[in-house]
């Protein structure tokens, strides 16, 4: 885990995990991607995502909930102003306020 915080720029707006490439692997791509950012995850945490990318849907929903409070962490603390993270037609993307979809 970063020991510092990584914050994106306006810079690197756009595709981040390509749902299209990775398909259900996307969430514990994203999830990596937080935690390079300096999102704080738990050993625990850490073992159900890779239990969850290995196949076993036994931790679905235990794997989902992390990914979800990582998007909310990675918006906090990561996203530039005025930019969210989201997921997008199965991709999770960065954007500009400006262009989030209704």
């Amino acid at each position: 885990m970063s020991s510092e915080i990584v914050k994106a720029t306006s810079e690197d707006v756009g595709c981040w995990v390509d749902g299209g490439v990775r398909g259900w692997h996307s969430l514990a791509r994203m999830v990596s991607l937080a935690k390079f950012h300096g999102y704080p995850l738990s050993t625990e945490g850490e073992n159900v995502v890779d239990l969850y990318d290995f196949g076993d849907q036994e931790w679905s929903e235990q794997a989902h909930a992390i990914a979800d409070e990582a998007e909310e962490w990675l918006n906090e603390h990561v996203a530039p102003e005025d930019h969210t993270f989201l997921w997008l037609d199965g991709d999770f993307v960065l954007m500009s306020d400006e262009e989030l979809p209704e």
